[in-house]
Order: structure tokens, then C-alpha cells, then sequence
């Protein structure tokens, strides 16, 4: 029989960062410490954020303490079958598509930028232009 425990605001965990659920992306405090194992046999222990914690913690209530758990899994999307299986530690690896989305994203970002940028000097000068506080740019100077 394998035993569960949730010690809920458990101060020994408060230096992680990492939910040993729901991984690196977690954006709340861990908070609680789930330890898994056999009595008397061995044991692992992650750190759980918040709202995974919560989530342990009202299955309990809902439904007893006298649980028996099966996961049955469902039909694995072509996604799935690409990025393989989560490594030990949990993190979620991105797939080769998911890091040229990315890249693509932050290319596409770049080029907003230096289109912004580059249009910045033509905006300025039709807005002066609108305001009449500038008057007709010539391409030569005129001295007076």
C-alpha cells in the first residue's frame, strides 16, 4: 500500500521553486510538502504550489482518505506522441516545434520592433505637420 501525505504550510519546502505537480511554470509559493511511499520503505517527497496543494486537499475532503487511485490514460494526441515522455525531475520539455513557434514569435516581435522604430521619425513629422508647427521639410538646406 502506498501512503500519501500533505503537509499542508510546510515551512521546510518554502525554498523551492519548482510544483513536483504541475512543474517550472508555476507562478504561486511552493507551500506544501507531498511525501509518497510504502510505511517503512522508501519514500519521495516534492514540494506542491498552492493550488496543487488545494487540489489534494479537497479531493480528501470530497471523497475520504480511504482512496484508491487509478489514472486510466486517454488517447495520446499526436503532440503527445512527439515530445515524448515528461523527464524525472517533471519538467516539461518543449518539442522542436514548440521552440520554432517561439523563435518565430520572437522574430516576429523583433520586426514589429524595428518597423515601429523605423516609422517613428515619418509619425513625428506628420504630427508636427497636423499641429502647423512644422513647416514643408526640404531635402536641401536654405539659409537665410
Amino acid at each position: 500500500m502506498v501512503l500519501i501525505i500533505l503537509r499542508r504550510d510546510a515551512p521546510e519546502v518554502a525554498t523551492l521553486r519548482v510544483c513536483g505537480l504541475c512543474g517550472p511554470a508555476v507562478t504561486t509559493p511552493i507551500r506544501d510538502h507531498l511525501l509518497v511511499g510504502s510505511p517503512g520503505g522508501g519514500k519521495q517527497e516534492t514540494g506542491l504550489c498552492g493550488p496543487c496543494g488545494d487540489v489534494l486537499d479537497r479531493m480528501v475532503q470530497t471523497y475520504g482518505s480511504d482512496l484508491s487511485v487509478i489514472i486510466q490514460a486517454g488517447q495520446a494526441s499526436a503532440e503527445n506522441l512527439v515530445s515524448g515522455p515528461r523527464k524525472p525531475d517533471d519538467t516539461v520539455v518543449p518539442t522542436e516545434r514548440e521552440r520554432a513557434a517561439a523563435v518565430l514569435e520572437d522574430v516576429a516581435e523583433a520586426r514589429q520592433q524595428a518597423v515601429r522604430g523605423a516609422e517613428a521619425p515619418e509619425r513625428a513629422e506628420r504630427a508636427l505637420k497636423q499641429t502647423g508647427q512644422l513647416a514643408e521639410v526640404h531635402d536641401e538646406p536654405t539659409f537665410c
